[in-house]
């Protein structure tokens, strides 16, 4: 397929302490088959010789940019490089991972065919201890309908690109005066979840490229993988879907219906923070509770065990 092959990408990757992994990720970027790319490396206040690859990678190659900041967490440095892309399409890669040759060529392909808003695409697991990896594929779609992606989105968290700001190519004009929603850096957890979301409320059209693109690297050592962070990670699920809620106010139905799908979990997260000794999360959620437990009591779809346990909690908490 003929297509128009000068307009620019700007591809933004987010770097802390990745000296083990950054080359592989940079040279998969500079290979790609589609050649007009505005590299943004975001260099977020590492501790090993990333910066200093990354400036290297820079002096090799006129298309790539660095910027250094203190260590503020992967959002943060997402926005970074938010804030200088000017090209008329936005990508993001994680410095641990990496494309395949033709990911950039094949998605705009797909983006121009249908004039969608975003493409995306499949993606392949690849855990570096045991060295199995898992291909996650969706069939060719295109979908016209906000409230439809992003009740697929929230039911099933790999659908339509799943929650994840890597597997995606968005097209600068869908967003209002070319303006990309900027990531929370008061997320810990889930910021991808809640972007997602966010910038799926912007778009009017999407397609589905079947194909398998980008390579994630599942390291049992990251961030996300320690179990040291169990408390906070469940914290900032809870935080970012109270932020979905919010976003979908322009949709009364869909906000409704999340509002009686995640409500209950609430209820059970604080049965579970206290089992847990997580007196953090159990406070936090118990003040949710008191304002959101007219939903919970009065919706006829959330169950009666879910209704009676919500009570005892409320009783207590009077007492």
């Amino acid at each position: 397929m003929k297509y128009n092959q000068n307009r620019l990408v700007s591809v933004i990757v987010p770097v802390h302490n990745a000296e083990a992994f950054i080359e592989r990720c940079v040279k998969s970027i500079l290979k790609q088959s589609y050649h007009n790319l505005q590299v943004i490396l975001v260099n977020d206040g590492s501790t090993d010789r990333s910066l200093q690859l990354c400036q290297g990678f820079a002096q090799e190659d006129k298309r790539i940019k660095v910027i250094s900041q203190k260590n503020c967490g992967v959002s943060s440095a997402r926005n970074a490089g938010i804030a200088l892309a000017v090209g008329e399409f936005v990508t993001f890669v994680d410095a641990d991972d990496y494309l395949i040759e033709s990911s950039i060529d094949t998605a705009l392909q797909y983006i121009d065919k249908d004039c969608a808003d975003v493409v995306v695409y499949g993606w392949k697991r690849v855990y570096e201890k045991s060295g199995r990896d898992e291909v996650i594929n969706e069939p060719y779609e295109v979908v016209n309908n906000q409230a439809v992606i992003v009740q697929k989105i929230l039911e099933h968290y790999s659908a339509y690109g799943g929650g994840y700001p890597w597997n995606k190519i968005w097209r600068r004009k869908a967003f209002t005066d070319g303006k990309i929603p900027l990531f929370d850096t008061q997320l810990f957890f889930f910021e991808d979840l809640e972007w997602v979301i966010k910038s799926m409320l912007c778009i009017k059209r999407l397609v589905v490229c079947p194909h398998s693109l980008y390579e994630y690297s599942v390291r049992e050592a990251s961030v996300t993988n320690d179990g040291k962070n169990s408390e906070k990670k469940e914290l900032s699920y809870h935080m970012a879907l109270e932020k979905i809620v919010l976003d979908l106010e322009s949709m009364p139905d869909l906000q409704m219906w999340l509002k009686k799908k995640y409500y209950p979990e609430i209820v059970n997260g604080i049965v579970h923070a206290r089992r847990q000794n997580w007196p953090q999360l159990e406070a936090y959620l118990l003040k949710r509770l008191q304002k959101v437990k007219k939903v919970i009591i009065y919706s006829i779809e959330i169950p009666v065990k879910v209704k009676m346990r919500c009570f005892l909690l409320l009783f207590r908490l009077k007492l």
